[in-house]
C-alpha cells in the first residue's frame, strides 16, 4: 500500500447489486410521493441548450426539466454535491481537471462560456452553479408543489425549502 486511493468502475457495482432483481414495468405513485432528482447529473444531462445565453438562460431551462420531471409528484428534492477540497473526491478531481477556466455566477445576467465542459472541470464553478441553480429553484417554485434543495447552498449541513 502506498497511501494512495483506488480507483474502480461503478458499473460493475451497480451490475452485481442488481442481479436477479425484477422491476416491474409499471410502478403505481401515490400522491404524497418524492421524486429525487440529482442535480450535477441533471446540469450534465442538459449540456449547454442551444439557445440558452445567459446562466439565466441555463437556469430556465434547468428549473423547467425539474417542475416537468416532477409534475406527478408534490415533493422534489434536488441534491447537489458538495466540492470540499480536502475529501476524497476533492484529489480524484484535482487529479482528473486540467488548467479550467473559472466563473463566478453572480446574477442571471453572466453570459455561458464557449466551452462548457471547462467550466464544468473546475469544482468552484461547480459549487457556485449549484448554489445558483438552487436560489433559481427556490425562487421559481410553484405553490403547489414543496421544493427542497440540499448541497448547493453556503452551509455544507443546510438546505432550503420552499412548501406548498
Amino acid at each position: 500500500m502506498n497511501g494512495g486511493l483506488r480507483t474502480g468502475q461503478k458499473s460493475i457495482l451497480v451490475d452485481e447489486l442488481t442481479k436477479g432483481v425484477c422491476c416491474p414495468a409499471a410502478i403505481q405513485i401515490p400522491n404524497d410521493a418524492t421524486l429525487i432528482i440529482y442535480g450535477q447529473a441533471l446540469v450534465i444531462a442538459l449540456g449547454k441548450p442551444k439557445n440558452a445565453k445567459t446562466f439565466g438562460d441555463f437556469s430556465n431551462v434547468f428549473v423547467q426539466s425539474v417542475l416537468q420531471s416532477g409534475a406527478r409528484y408534490s415533493r422534489i428534492g434536488i441534491l447537489f454535491d458538495r466540492y470540499n477540497k480536502e475529501s476524497i473526491q476533492g484529489g480524484t478531481r484535482k487529479r482528473r481537471r486540467g488548467v479550467p477556466i473559472r466563473r463566478n455566477i453572480e446574477s442571471r445576467h453572466v453570459p455561458l462560456p464557449q466551452d462548457w465542459k471547462a467550466i464544468l472541470s473546475n469544482p468552484e464553478n461547480k459549487a457556485y452553479l449549484s448554489r445558483f441553480l438552487s436560489e433559481e429553484l427556490i425562487r421559481n417554485a410553484p405553490a403547489d408543489k414543496t421544493i427542497v434543495v440540499a448541497g448547493g447552498i453556503e452551509e455544507e449541513t443546510d438546505a432550503t425549502c420552499k412548501c406548498s
